[in-house]
């Protein structure tokens, strides 16, 4: 825009011969003095712009320095307070009353280092943790009750059925179709037990304890029977 004021300005100046001279130059000068003084009111503005812009990201970073502070905290407590339910818990378990499905009572206590059976004194628990739907758990039954018929004198097997309201008389069924030769706790109190112990990642997990209660090994499916025997034998060598 102001090149074009300029333009006309020099064509008539150009047309109106020097008498107008002076006042064009004037007039050049006033239209220069005018956009140095908008320039400086831009300027101006844009500094007010920049630092009102400055002021709000000051605002902003307080506001999240001071907010995720009062989150942290609570957090904090909050996990302090979980924390301190979870010991709770954790001391109250110590003993767990295991009913099988014969009606029978199999009382276990928790130690340091593994779990003692207050009916199996001396000596070595397998557990196999179980379902009934589980093919694999099936095809151990066989292995499991042959060890547990060839070391009778040193070894007790119980089976850990996993399934929510089985009813005893379903499981005595599955028991007596598959023979099996030791005995299988069905409560509520399994789940705690597994939970307790530090749960299972799948069907069947056997854990071998020692004699005095001590974990020895565990299986993640269902092992050959040598491996399980190797495994007793050393128990038994401790």
């Amino acid at each position: 825009m102001f090149k074009i004021i300029i333009s006309l300005f020099y064509l008539i100046y150009f047309f109106s011969g020097c008498e107008n001279r002076y006042a064009y130059d004037d007039i050049i000068k006033k239209l220069k003095e005018q956009k140095e003084q908008n320039s400086t009111v831009i300027n101006k503005n844009e500094n007010k712009d920049i630092k009102k812009k400055e002021i709000k990201i000051k605002q902003t970073k307080t506001i999240t320095v001071t907010v995720p502070n009062k989150v942290l905290q609570k957090e904090t407590k909050e996990k302090f307070v979980n924390k301190e339910e979870e010991t709770k818990i954790e001391k109250k378990i110590t003993n767990l009353e295991l009913k099988t499905a014969n009606d029978d009572t199999i009382k276990l206590y928790f130690q340091t280092d593994g779990i003692s059976f207050e009916k199996y004194k001396n000596k070595i628990i397998i557990l196999d943790i179980f379902t009934t739907w589980c093919p694999p758990c099936i095809e151990s039954i066989p292995h499991l009750n042959q060890l547990q018929k060839q070391y009778k004198k040193d070894l007790q097997i119980i089976g850990i059925l996993m399934e929510e309201d089985k009813k005893n008389s379903e499981v005595l069924a599955f028991k007596k179709k598959y023979n099996i030769k030791y005995p299988i706790t069905n409560s509520k109190e399994n789940f705690t037990l597994v939970d307790t112990w530090g749960g299972v990642s799948g069907y069947p997990t056997i854990i071998i304890f020692d004699k005095n209660g001590t974990y020895f090994n565990h299986f993640n499916g269902s092992p050959p029977i040598e491996m399980l025997e190797s495994d007793i034998k050393k128990a038994l060598r401790k």
